[in-house]
């Protein structure tokens, strides 16, 4: 996909070596060709209308300012972070006391909890204890009533029997049939009357036994009550050490706030130190990189590429958005652009036969006017068509084949090249699919050992993103340099995902 020539430096102090380029970069300068290539390549950009980076009027000495301003601003920036790190280290310090304090409260927690749990169960046990008092006094009662009754109906027997044994021969005549019935109800009353006696011995025996029930459960009931007592006297004993470890983890930790608020000034101050230093590499106009950083940690999370390659890619192609391109569209029947600045015409704009009618239906999509949409006008050097859009600068064919997958990390349906979220998405995408293809892929293990994977599979990732098929040609200048910038990247979100965690 066309992109401007300035990307492919952009943001890097450093240069390609001519006397030596190592053969994963694809090629290799001879030293005598050193000199004439230079000689060649500043005629190129002098005479030939092209400039590889924005460039002030005055030239060098800008240049200069702005680099010596960025040193002033790099030394303060390191002489805060010294600062951050003695305040971190003071806070974690209160941080482990103020820790050690709140598990000695935490263990003195548990300890109160396991005993007004047992208290708890204490309680039940003397209310149970208490029931089976109650209980057993009832039993003893009702053995007692059945005792006197039962006594009372031996009363009775005995009392007929000594009316049948003091009655004569003529009353026992006249008040039974027959000597036989007589005796017969003498030896009934007997039975009862021995029967009633077995019964009042039974009786007896349970009541007793109910009585040294009672009196046991009584006792387990005292007992049970001066454990409690006990209990209650060391869970007030526990609470009074925990309210001293209270008080001091209260000022431990208030110490360990007032580091803290001191770790966010600090970290405060170094984030506005980096906003300067970034945007001394010339991105005020466009995303801030803590912006930057939260649209590609999205797109991280979805793909695995990892964020700060993400963002090189980004920066490489459009500054972060702000070079989304510099010509409209002007003819939607053969694709010509227009510079937006110069007027010029462009024939060779957006690509008939594979962009034009993708592009056309994206701005449909998206309610957005084609003859209004920027896109980047094509590199007379370097031959072909432009219409890259937005910060990813996509060519909308590429575009279409990615919006699916740009849909299902951003939840913008239809997606739009022209929103960061959905632009870094779709680098993100696109980018996977480079990286952990067997291109990529064979190219490492080709190399293996001598460089590390990663570095090797995003070096090419990134140079095919730029070329395609003739990413061998632009692996220096664009993948590693790619690699570099997010390996730079990569320091500064290790720093701001620190101040982020406040660890």
């Amino acid at each position: 996909m066309p992109k401007f020539v300035k990307d492919i430096f952009l943001g890097h102090k450093k240069r390609i070596n001519l006397s030596y380029v190592d053969d994963r970069r694809g090629f290799r300068f001879p030293k005598f060709a050193k000199h004439a290539f230079v000689a060649v390549f500043v005629g190129y950009l002098i005479f030939g209308g092209y400039v590889l980076a924005p460039i002030s009027p005055s030239g060098t000495f800008a240049q200069a300012d702005s680099e010596d301003e960025r040193a002033e601003l790099e030394a303060e920036l390191e002489a805060v972070l010294k600062e951050l790190e003695q305040v971190k280290a003071q806070r974690d310090v209160l941080t482990r006391q103020g820790n050690t304090l709140q598990s000695e409260v935490n263990r003195l927690n548990a300890q109160i909890s396991k005993i007004n749990l047992q208290i708890k169960a204490i309680n039940l046990s003397i209310q149970k204890l208490a029931g089976e008092i109650e209980n057993t006094q009832g039993r003893i009662e009702v053995a007692e009533e059945d005792i006197t009754l039962r006594k009372n109906s031996l009363a009775d027997l005995l009392q007929d029997l000594y009316e049948y044994d003091t009655a004569s021969l003529a009353e026992i005549l006249l008040a039974s049939p027959s000597l036989s019935d007589f005796f017969g109800g003498v030896n009934d009353l007997m039975l009862v009357q021995d029967n009633l006696r077995v019964a009042i011995a039974e009786i007896v025996a349970l009541r007793d036994e109910l009585l040294q029930q009672k009196e046991t459960l009584s006792i387990q009931k005292e007992d049970t009550e001066k454990l409690k007592a006990f209990q209650d006297a060391q869970r007030r004993e526990v609470q009074s050490v925990r309210g001293e470890k209270d008080n001091l983890l209260q000022v431990t930790r208030g110490e360990e706030a007032r580091y803290q608020t001191l770790v966010l000034e600090k970290q405060k101050t170094a984030a506005e130190i980096r906003q300067q230093i970034f945007r001394l590499l010339g991105v005020d106009e466009a995303l801030t990189f803590e912006e930057a950083y939260s649209f590609a940690k999205l797109a991280e999370q979805s793909t695995g590429i990892r964020a700060a390659f993400i963002m090189a890619i980004l920066k490489k192609e459009s500054d972060f958005g702000a070079n989304v391109g510099q010509c409209t569209l002007a003819d939607t029947h053969s694709g010509a652009t227009l510079g937006v600045n110069t007027g010029r015409r462009f024939e060779n704009g957006i690509k008939p036969s594979r962009d034009l009618q993708p592009f056309l239906r994206i701005t449909r999509d998206l309610s957005l006017d084609p003859m209004q949409r920027p896109v980047s006008c094509p590199i007379a050097s370097a031959g072909g068509y432009g219409g890259a859009m937005g910060p990813a600068q996509f060519i909308p064919s590429t575009w279409v084949l990615y919006e699916d997958k740009i849909s299902n990390i951003t939840g913008n349906n239809p997606p739009s090249p022209w929103r960061n979220a959905d632009a870094f998405a779709a680098t993100a995408v696109y980018i996977r699919d480079l990286y952990n293809d067997s291109v990529c892929t064979s190219y490492a293990k080709s190399l293996a050992g001598r460089w590390p994977e990663r570095e090797l599979r995003e070096e090419c990732a990134a140079a095919r993103y730029y070329a395609g098929g003739g990413w061998r040609t632009h692996y220096q200048f664009y993948g590693v340099a790619v690699r570099e910038q997010a390996d730079g990247f990569q320091q500064d979100i290790n720093i701001m995902t620190g101040s982020i965690t406040q660890r």
